[in-house]
């Protein structure tokens, strides 16, 4: 009997999560290929801390090789365009024959329109990215002794999500250290939250919002809400708030204000919106066009009971991957596809700098110190499940 051909795109946590929850004496049982751009995995949830702190942040980052199973072969390269029985690379062009496609592509930056987004911002969407955004930031700190532009001390950092606070509250601590230890009064440094709703962290209850507020103030960081940014230039914002549009100055300016799916989704015939493709619970799209492919992870929006989509998070994606890793041994056996994947959310952190963050465990709230540890043992936890 000829093994079954499946290919996965992406190496984020959705089809890690499938791959690590496919019991090992399946991988002997069916071709299973992995295509990814990168040769690793990161941890997607701590970008922001590589973006406040660099490669010295530990634990974000993960070979491949020593996460998949031997058998599995691995392709890195890069997806072009997805159609109807085959998938395109850039490198290694037309991969055909797959009996199934998991597409887990990852996420992309939304800019919603607003002017200037794209060409004088930097997002937080890859390890590189965020590399890249703690390189730009330090060399413009360590360029303020010569330059004395004071905007080379500002950070603006638009959105008051998740990555917005979690990346701003790092950075207070971050670039006070680059300061000090180059001879620069770290009181001249100033990083703002740019938030267009009337508060941040929306996800929380007020009173862990409040201690957010009052975490963030300790670190000196000034946060703008009701403030709608119309446009970005090179050196600033400009925004709307109720005393009228603003402009707010500074050499920095960090975008984290919204994602969206990859943009080859957007290029496929599948119908999307925001580069999303909607799928059932079987991660397969509701229209069921090219019946050979599965969606999950940020390529995929999912209803809940109440006809609202699910929130994009690395909790739903993991355990869609679960979900599909057993629909795809049922595959292999020769079985029907299961249809009754149901998410169900169990805790959500905020990190607020080192040693403290805020966050909830079903109904039970944390704050402070025992909030950090829980969160930072749910990311240990990943890594295990990923090393093991």
């Amino acid at each position: 009997m000829q093994k079954l051909k499946i290919l996965f795109l992406g190496a984020g946590y959705a089809n890690i999560s499938a791959l690590k929850s496919i019991r090992a004496e399946y991988f002997d049982k069916a071709e299973i290929t992995l295509v990814s751009k990168h040769n690793y995995h990161y941890h997607t949830v701590l970008l922001h801390t590589i973006a406040a702190w660099g490669e010295s942040v530990k634990n974000v980052k993960f070979p491949l090789e020593k996460i998949l199973d031997s058998k599995i072969k691995f392709l890195q390269d890069n997806v072009v365009e997805l159609r109807e029985d085959s998938v395109m690379l850039e490198q290694n062009g037309e991969l055909k024959g797959y009996d199934y496609i998991v597409s887990g592509l990852g996420f992309s930056s939304e800019s919603f329109g607003i002017k200037g987004i794209s060409d004088f911002t930097l997002n937080i969407h890859s390890y590189e990215s965020a590399l890249k955004i703690h390189e730009k930031i330090k060399q413009n700190i360590l360029r303020y002794k010569t330059s004395s532009d004071e905007n080379d001390l500002k950070i603006i950092v638009c959105g008051g999500g998740l990555t917005g606070v979690e990346f701003a509250s790092e950075l207070a601590l971050s670039a006070k250290e680059i300061a000090e230890s180059n001879a620069i009064d770290s009181k001249k440094i100033k990083i703002y939250i740019i938030e267009a709703m009337p508060s941040i962290l929306p996800m929380y209850s007020k009173a862990l919002v409040a201690k957010a507020y009052k975490r963030l103030e300790s670190l000196g960081v000034e946060v703008k809400n009701n403030a709608k940014i119309l446009e970005c230039f090179e050196n600033g914002i400009k925004i709307a708030e109720s005393s009228g549009e603003n402009t707010l100055n500074a050499n920095n300016i960090i975008w984290t204000a919204g994602v969206k799916g990859n943009e080859i989704i957007a290029k496929s015939n599948f119908k999307n919106g925001r580069s999303k493709v909607e799928v059932g619970a079987n991660m397969k799209n509701i229209e069921n066009l090219y019946p050979k492919y599965f969606f999950i992870g940020d390529n995929s929006c999912l209803k809940d009971a109440q006809g609202a989509f699910y929130p994009p998070t690395a909790q739903l994606s993991v355990q869609e991957g679960v979900a599909l890793a057993g629909n795809i041994m049922n595959l292999i056996d020769g079985k029907n596809i299961e249809s009754s994947f149901e998410f169900i959310p169990k805790a959500s952190f905020c990190s607020l700098g080192r040693g403290y963050a805020i966050g909830y465990i079903y109904n039970f709230h944390f704050s402070g110190k025992i909030a950090s540890f829980i969160k930072h043992f749910i990311e240990s936890r990943w890594v295990k499940t990923i090393l093991k």
